[in-house]
Parts: structure tokens; sequence; C-alpha cells
């Protein structure tokens, strides 16, 4: 996708619909003109005081240059490159000062970028600087494509429509052949799975809570493969697993417990959600294994506010809990490492929205 640098302004109550993407850091500032700037991977931002920048990256400082650094991301790591006369610092150090031979430097979490001079400027109202957050579910995602990279190659491909079940037509059973499926499925995948009838009820108390529990699916389960790429974002990938509704059940779970829904909801695969409910046909209301949380939940935690709303529109719920007593108003208002609170108020917002409409929704427990 095109390179674009979502800017929070979190002196105001607007919100902004989340990119489809992830970011990897987040640039939170440290004076008291508080804002924050979020980098995906491959993009940049260039900060400074130049007229022409735009207004999310402009400082009205004269402390500091026109153009005075440049972030940028690269391989999963944000790294910063000096642009002025006066310098920029971290840990009070002039980057170009203490790097001989180059003005760039790579940053770690936690790191304060400072672009006015830490011994003349001490003042918080005149600092212009900015402290270093890595995205947690980031880091978490790329692990979790690097696990999955370096699996036999027989656990993630080929990665085909399952046998068709027993008494298909001949018509089905053709279109297997010609699809040329692979019938074996992953052990690991195989050895977690539930029966149809534990995936569909999820549990006695939870179907009280629902508007509309989850119709029961039958058919063979979900390969790993597609799993996997619910989780990473590979929309392509998942369109070439040939899953197809009514002799694949979609409500299955992966080895973590969790359903294709889920993983694409709690990472922010929004294209990817819409996929999987109107062509894929998967119930929005299916609970995962691991903590009988929904969608919903998944979406609500990670703060991805497109995807709360096309969730609730398509007919999810705000009123299940899971095993810990949580319902998705609770998830959207609890804090989660990486994401920024604006986004999490934009779910709030909405889910609370739905909750006056939905009769026997919870508020959310701050």
């Amino acid at each position: 996708s095109k390179a674009t640098v979502s800017v929070l302004n979190c002196r105001s109550r607007l919100f902004c619909r989340l990119l489809s993407t992830m970011h990897v850091v987040s640039l939170v500032s440290l004076g008291t003109d508080y804002r924050m700037i979020q980098l995906e991977e491959g993009q940049e931002a260039v900060v400074g005081r130049a007229s022409d920048l735009a207004a999310s990256n402009r400082f009205e400082s004269g402390k500091i240059s026109g153009r005075h650094c440049r972030f940028f991301v690269k391989d999963g790591k944000v790294s910063v490159e000096d642009l002025s006369k006066n310098g920029t610092f971290i840990d009070n150090a002039n980057v170009s000062e203490t790097h001989a031979g180059t003005r760039t430097r790579e940053l770690a979490e936690g790191m304060n970028v400072v672009l006015t001079n830490p011994k003349k400027v001490t003042e918080k109202s005149l600092i212009v600087g900015f402290l270093v957050k890595y995205n947690q579910d980031y880091i978490d995602m790329k692990a979790k494509e690097a696990e999955a990279a370096s699996q036999p190659a027989d656990t993630l491909a080929p990665c085909a429509p399952p046998a068709p079940p027993a008494g298909a037509s001949a018509p089905a059973k053709k279109k297997f052949e010609e699809l040329d499926a692979d019938k074996d499925e992953d052990d690991a995948d195989d050895a977690d799975e539930e029966s149809d009838s534990e995936q569909s009820d999820y549990s006695a108390s939870n179907a009280s809570e629902a508007a509309s529990p989850p119709a029961a699916m039958t058919g063979a389960p979900v390969p790993a493969a597609a799993h996997n790429h619910a989780f990473s974002g590979s929309l392509d990938g998942l369109k070439a697993c040939g899953l197809i509704p009514g002799t694949t059940n979609m409500n299955s779970f992966c080895g973590r417990g969790n359903t294709l829904l889920y993983s694409a909801s709690r990472w922010g695969h929004l294209d990817m959600v819409k996929y999987i409910v109107e062509t894929l046909q998967a119930s929005v209301g299916q609970p995962n294994k691991s903590n009988k949380s929904t969608p919903l939940h998944g979406a609500a935690y990670g703060g991805h506010a497109a995807i709360v709303e096309y969730l609730m529109q398509a007919g999810a719920s705000v009123k299940p809990m899971n095993k810990f007593g949580e319902n998705p108003l609770s998830n959207a208002a609890s804090p989660a490492d990486g994401v920024p609170s604006a986004n999490k108020d934009a779910c709030v917002r909405l889910i609370e929205s739905a909750s006056a409409v939905e009769p026997g929704a919870k508020k959310a427990k701050k």
C-alpha cells in the first residue's frame, strides 16, 4: 500500500478511521504540544518548522531547523537522520557527533530523540522531541510470521480445499478433482479441533448473553496455512487456499484456539474480515476456543474501530462475555500496548452507541 503517515493529535477528541495495515512505531512528543506520529514499514516523516511541511510534522519553534530530521522505517526498525545545523540529540548526545561519518542512527524502544539542544532548552514547553514506542502487536505478528516460515513446508502447504464430504454429488466431487485438493490436514490443528457441538454452543452462560448465538457449521477444519494467512494479513494467500463454505467449517480453530475471523479482527485486517464474513460466510459471533472472546472482543482490544463498526453492522452482539468476565466494551476501554488511546476511544464510542439500542448490554469496566 502507499506509504501514509497517520498522525493523531491527542488534544483533539476527533478520531480517525484506522489504516488497514499495522504501524511499526509510534513517536510520542515530549513537550507540551502533545502529538503522536505512527509509521508503517517503508514510511518516513520529516519534522521541522518549514511552512511547506505537513501541519502534523511542523513545530512553531525557532530553536529547530526548517527540516530538522527525518524518521524512517526499514525492516521493522525506525531510524533518525539528522538534517539540521544545530543537531539532533539522543540521550543528550548529538547524533552527528557521536556517529562518525554518518548522521543516521537506528532507534531502540524507549529512546528520547530531542530536536532542541538539551543544554540550552530545559523548559518543557519549549522542548521539541519524541519518545520511541514500538508496537508490540507488530513485533508479535512478525515473530509469528518467522515461526510459520521456519516450519516444514508440508505443514503450511499445499493450501487447498479439503476433501468433499461423504455423499457429495458428482459435480461437487468433480470440482474438488479440478482443484487438485490436498486431503492431508495439519496434525497439530487436528489435535486441537473441537466437535461441532462444542464450537456452536460456546457455553450456556455466553449463549444467554448473545443476541443470536452463531449457527453450527459442518465440514472439514480450516487448514493451518489459512489460519497463518488470517494472522499475517495475506488476503491473496487466504483466497489461494480455496476454502468453500459448506465444505469447510469456517468456525473451526487453529492450534492457538482462534477462528479465522478472530485472528483477522484482532490484528486489524479489515479487507480480510469482510472476505471471511461475506464470501466465506463465517459467523460474526463465534468465540475462540482459548478464552471465549468473539471477533468483536479482539477488534475492540486492538483498537481497530473500522472493524468494530463493520462487525456490529454485520450483526455482532456487544453483549457476550469471555471467560474473564469481559465484554467487547470492557476490552475497548482497557489499555493495550502500542495502541493509541484515540483508537481505543473510537471503539468505545462505537460500542457504547450500539449498547444504547441493544437491550441487556453491559457498561464497560473502567
